[in-house]
């Protein structure tokens, strides 16, 4: 029904129109192929198959791409390097925080609402609250909601749990499609749990700004977005993941949404330029196909005759025309196509000559570029051409290259334009297409020369070149320099000893999405032996080396990270997937990935032994997803203590003021 209603424009969702955008049409294709997906498979073959066929029975569940709890995260992480540290909110309710002592001793400015935050002499300025009533001294449990979370538009790179930006984005797309095409039914407007919301619209404005943010990072547009995701859906029909059961756990969904996106949405999306163009050529494939078994060319809009491939050849205009005018006896048929044939031929012998291979326009023949004519018969006896000067890249400014961003309202008036004709004649303003083109692609716009070696620009020397050549450079810069850790509190004096402290640090930022890009060799599953050496060898409870006689999961997760980034995300061809492990992180310490606190002692006692490089992926998910599964335990004791703690305080409370009242 759901798909009928859509196909037939008659849905609230996209409902197309003759006056409707390019982008409009691509979208609702997308759309559409999101609800045939979804609609024509059993309901356990996605989380999404089951939101379009059962949405009502997954209210009390995580639902993907729903926010954690965020400020909890943001605070165990602010907390952890200060433990002073207090929340506070400003005049429109935005929340900041305040370290050292916890109270305000400066003023600052919000980042969004742009009123003034903070204070002077620990005095709150007017309109500021404070949310802490004390220090935050210690982790928050991270409390995720159950159900669908209503949220706003976000920029470019926001996401969530270390997603990749893209995959964040196509996966809140699918599920927006598939709440929106059902936003009338009663179980959805009870799903959303927001009575007063236009679904319709809401979906709406989330599907629109993940199109345009989508085109934003690809930095494509909307032709080769949509390829893109049909691509990915198609994927998705192909090779479906079963067994789906509801989330009832944080962790459950955090998985899946990973797989999903190293399934489905990496591969294609390394390489779009491949990605689209295999994806033409298997569309071009399937139309010959089908033109081959029907055998039918359409000859003109009016009448069709049916003929094979092969007297296709050989079959002319004249014999069309002798045999559609064979049952004719008035001779009006054949004069007809006589006539319009010949109208045919004229307008091809007109316009067919000035144009040579390739769509080469003859000298002089197009007023439009008379301002490139040059004639310059002294150097040259061949014929005069147009003229365009030429300007190496490195010279050229920007006026001077052509921006298609900024002609796309010039191609309403192209014949495969979606938004014009709907069926009806067009007349084309040929002059002004001409004269348009003519200002925004030629005019003031210079001819990029080549250099030798038949490239625009130099190639950058360094590009992936810091650890191909050396494995050791960080350790080489160490012993040159001596390096400090960064300051805390002031990161804007930064010298020659902060230099791999820095290097780190951007690392850091960066790491979480460029690991999961790592090469396919690298993706070994881990049997149970594997994991239970993992297991005996790392410490899950402790972040600190204080008494612990394993290797820290933080450290371990750390190591493994450098150890990707730095070489497997360049090398991938120079280092072998059957080596082990222990080579690079027992044997030497060759690439310098353990941070330098650590005890090589307990790395030489406890390091698995068995794992190979292949492994070093699943390695490094089974030990972040363990870690986080232990930290929630230990968040989820301590809040029963410090409850438990605290009733038993009242009760020693209750009981001394029952005795003083006794005794009154």
């Amino acid at each position: 029904m759901y798909l009928l209603n859509f196909m037939t424009n008659d849905h609230q969702l996209y409902e197309l129109s003759p006056d409707s955008k390019n982008k409009d049409v691509f979208i609702s294709s997308v759309v559409a192929h999101v609800v045939a997906l979804h609609i024509s498979n059993t309901v356990d073959t996605f989380p999404l198959t089951a939101y379009m066929q059962a949405l009502n029975d997954h209210k009390d569940t995580y639902i993907l791409t729903c926010p954690s709890d965020e400020l909890a995260l943001v605070t165990n992480v602010i907390i952890a390097n200060d433990s002073g540290t207090r929340k506070y909110q400003c005049k429109s309710g935005n929340i900041y925080f305040i370290g050292n002592c916890g109270r305000p001793d400066q003023i600052g400015e919000c980042n969004k609402c742009k009123n003034e935050i903070g204070g002077l002499n620990h005095i709150l300025n007017e309109g500021n609250s404070s949310i802490d009533e004390d220090r935050i001294n210690q982790s928050i449990s991270i409390k995720d909601k159950k159900g669908y979370i209503i949220e706003d538009t976000f920029d470019t790179y926001h996401t969530v749990r270390n997603l990749h930006p893209a995959s964040y984005r196509i996966l809140h797309l699918f599920l927006h499609i598939i709440i929106g095409v059902q936003a009338h039914l009663p179980t959805v407007i009870a799903f959303m749990n927001n009575q007063d919301c236009n679904i319709a619209q809401y979906c709406k404005k989330h599907i629109e700004n993940v199109w345009q943010v989508l085109k934003d990072i690809f930095n494509c547009e909307d032709e080769t977005l949509t390829l893109v995701i049909h691509v990915i859906l198609l994927d998705m029909s192909q090779e479906p993941h079963r067994n789906i059961e509801k989330f009832t756990l944080p962790a459950q969904k955090k998985t899946w949404e990973e797989d999903f996106s190293q399934r489905y949405v990496l591969p294609k999306i390394k390489n779009l330029i491949r990605t689209t163009n295999n994806f033409r050529v298997a569309l071009d494939r399937n139309a010959e196909n089908l033109l081959e078994n029907n055998k039918i060319m359409k000859v003109t809009d009016q009448l069709s005759y049916k003929v094979d491939r092969q007297k296709a050849y050989q079959f002319t205009f004249q014999h069309f025309i002798e045999n559609e005018s064979e049952c004719d006896n008035t001779g009006k048929t054949k004069e007809f196509l006589n006539a319009a044939f010949n109208n045919f031929a004229n307008s091809w012998n007109c316009l067919i000559p000035p144009i040579k291979q390739y769509q080469y326009i003859s000298f002089g023949s197009c007023q439009t570029l008379k301002f490139i004519e040059k004639l310059d018969t002294k150097t040259s006896k061949q014929d005069p051409k147009y003229h365009l000067q030429s300007i190496y890249l490195k010279n050229a400014k920007e006026q001077q290259i052509i921006n298609y961003d900024d002609i796309s309202e010039i191609f309403l008036y192209c014949q495969h334009d979606l938004r014009l004709g709907r069926g009806q004649e067009i007349y084309y303003d040929l002059y002004k297409i001409e004269a348009e083109l003519a200002i925004e692609l030629v005019y003031e716009k210079k001819l990029i020369e080549s250099n030798d070696d038949q490239m625009y620009s130099n190639s950058f020397v360094y590009h992936k070149k810091l650890f191909s050549r050396s494995m050791t450079i960080l350790k080489e810069v160490k012993n040159f320099v001596h390096q400090e850790p960064i300051p805390v509190n002031n990161r804007t004096g930064l010298q020659l000893k902060h230099i791999v402290a820095l290097y780190e640090l951007v690392e850091e930022h960066v790491a979480d999405i460029v690991v999961n890009c790592v090469s396919s060799k690298y993706r070994a599953e881990l049997n149970e032996s594997l994991k239970q050496e993992i297991t005996n060898a790392i410490d899950f409870e402790q972040n600190s080396l204080k008494n612990s006689t394993k290797i820290p999961a933080e450290v371990f997760i750390t190591s493994l990270k450098r150890f990707i980034v730095r070489y497997l995300s360049n090398n991938s061809e120079i280092i072998q997937e059957s080596v082990p492990l222990s080579l690079y992180f027992v044997d030497n310490d060759l690439p310098g990935c353990w941070p330098n606190h650590l005890s090589k002692d307990i790395i030489n006692d406890k390091f698995p032994t068995t794992l190979q490089i292949s492994h070093i992926y699943n390695t490094y998910q089974y030990v972040k997803e363990n870690k986080y599964l232990t930290d929630q335990k230990n968040q989820e004791t301590t809040s029963n203590q410090i409850e438990q703690y605290n009733n038993s305080n009242k009760k020693q409370k209750k009981e001394v003021q029952s005795k003083r009242f006794r005794r009154l």
